[in-house]
């Protein structure tokens, strides 16, 4: 009788851990294809033409991550001057491709808050 309660009790641990695993599983893969989606919607954003969500997402550069945000204003500045064209627009690139990931991360993770807290509100 003992042994079958331990048993039981290893197999309810086992089936327990296993969708641990398995909802951790889950939300590393919701996590990553997220990330990627920044990542390709950051892409279209720095690579493309001048959009209203690129003016937002630049009005929002300071919020995200100000020690890049100063960086790049003071690399904006030298541009005028600097004598390596390419490698200082790759740098700025760069950072603002940086940014806009983590924008784009950002503004996914408000939208599904904002979805979860309408759902749960609801009578």
């Amino acid at each position: 009788m003992y042994a079958e309660a331990i048993s039981a009790n290893d197999c309810i641990t086992n089936q327990h851990l296993r969708r641990l695993d398995h909802e951790e599983d889950l939300k590393r893969n919701q996590e990553l294809i997220i990330e990627n989606q920044a990542i390709e919607e950051a892409k279209k954003l720095i690579n493309g033409s001048y959009t209203k969500e690129y003016d937002e997402f630049i009005n929002e550069i300071t919020w995200i991550d100000e020690k890049l945000a100063v960086r790049l204003f003071k690399l904006e500045k030298k541009l005028l001057t600097y004598k390596r064209l390419n490698r200082l627009r790759d740098v700025m690139k760069s950072i603002l491709t940086e940014l806009a990931i983590r924008y784009f991360m950002d503004k996914h993770r408000r939208i599904s808050k904002f979805n979860q807290f309408m759902t749960c509100s609801l009578p």
